[in-house]
């Protein structure tokens, strides 16, 4: 007959999983304070407070986008006064109207036209070269009658005198 087969003993635990009290209090309080270093809400929150906490970001905000700081920079840049300002200087209706002034102002164009264009100017130069009597004296200089009267005059009393002695 065969005989029956041999009840196995109970297998040994392994090396791991033995109870004993001590490693498994070791490895659960390293584990612990592992865990608290890295994830306890405390530490979590505490670098949540450096880097994302409300106050922090409000003081950069404060900083860039305040509404006072904001105001002041739109002051230095677009405020009206400084537009105002350099409106003035450089399209001012008064700047505009002194170089009109300058160079279009009737006052100045009338002058311009007097010394250019005047009647009394053209009158006197037309007088210096036009002028009647200015013709006048000339023709009076070069062929007045009585002066070619009296130079044939003289030849010819001349003329009568040689031949009367001849």
């Amino acid at each position: 007959m065969i005989p029956p087969p041999r009840a196995s003993p109970p297998a040994a635990p392994a090396v791991a999983d033995r109870p004993s009290i001590g490693s498994r209090s070791r490895t659960r309080s390293v584990s612990d304070k592992a865990s608290i270093r890295s994830k306890s809400p405390a530490a979590s929150e505490k670098a949540s407070v450096r880097s994302k906490s409300p106050a922090a970001s409000e003081k950069v905000t404060v900083r860039s986008k305040s509404p006072v700081a904001s105001a002041k920079a739109s002051v230095r840049s677009k405020s009206p006064a400084v537009s105002e300002k350099a409106s003035v200087r450089s399209k001012s209706p008064a700047a505009s109207e002194k170089a009109s002034v300058r160079s279009k102002s009737p006052a100045a164009s009338e002058k311009a036209s007097v010394r250019s264009k005047s009647p009394a100017a053209s009158e006197k130069a037309s007088v210096r070269s036009k002028s009647p009597a200015a013709s006048e004296k000339a023709s009076v200089r070069s062929k007045s009658s009585a002066t070619s009267e009296k130079a044939s005059v003289r030849s010819k009393s001349s003329q009568h005198e040689t031949s009367g002695r001849a």
